[in-house]
């Protein structure tokens, strides 16, 4: 009994080990090649992108050693995820990822967002042309809250953003920096939408307040 004892020492003992070594086991795609801004998966090319995704599981490593991950909801393999130090979205060339229409899917900071009034109220903030004002700012990421809005059931997204800006719940319609700005207070030239009041009960729950 104390010879089987000894013996069972020492596999428990690299139990976790080798377990640990099944749980990361990942095979090389040898297809699997990425650049600057591209990413091949055999004669399939996948260009970088920024759009919003849920990672998804492990697929396979690339001959460099990098970490190839799906993305969740994408069983037509439209991206990938390659973890090379930071996480790349890498989407095929030929997608068009839906940035307009019948919006299914709403993830905030908070939680998923499964309200069908809460989006329909922001389709309708999106398509409508409402009051709008212009500011030079150095950021308004602070002041607003993200949502990442997704189209047409598509596994990717588009980050929105809604925040109180000079008293006024506002939809941030669009941004560009300003390259000849002396000042950085000035660096966003930042295109504000005023919500109707007919939206705010509907979005301001979702909105997180601003420190002062």
């Amino acid at each position: 009994m104390r010879k089987y004892k000894l013996l069972l020492i020492p596999l428990l003992v690299a139990l976790p080990f080798l377990l640990y070594q099944v749980y990361n086991f990942i095979l090389t795609d040898e297809t699997a090649f990425h650049g600057a801004d591209t990413f091949f998966l055999g004669e399939v090319k996948f260009e970088s992108s920024s759009f919003s995704y849920i990672l998804g599981r492990r697929l396979a490593r690339t001959p460099k050693g990098s970490i190839i991950y799906s993305v969740i909801g994408d069983s037509e393999r439209n991206a990938v995820v390659l973890l090379n130090g930071e996480f790349w979205l890498y989407v095929r060339e030929d997608y068009q990822v839906p940035t307009k229409g019948k919006i299914t899917t709403v993830i905030s900071a908070r939680e998923d967002i499964t309200s069908d009034i809460l989006c329909e109220a922001l389709e309708d903030i999106i398509e409508s042309d409402g009051e709008t004002f212009i500011r030079e700012v150095d950021s308004f990421w602070r002041e607003t809250t993200q949502f990442d809005v997704y189209f047409e059931n598509s596994p990717l997204g588009v980050r929105k953003y809604i925040g109180y800006v000079e008293n006024k719940l506002v939809f941030v319609s669009d941004f560009v920096y300003n390259p000849h700005a002396e000042d950085d207070a000035k660096r966003l030239i930042v295109t504000y939408k005023v919500i109707e009041d007919k939206y705010v009960p509907i979005i301001e729950g979702w909105i997180f307040p601003v420190s002062a």
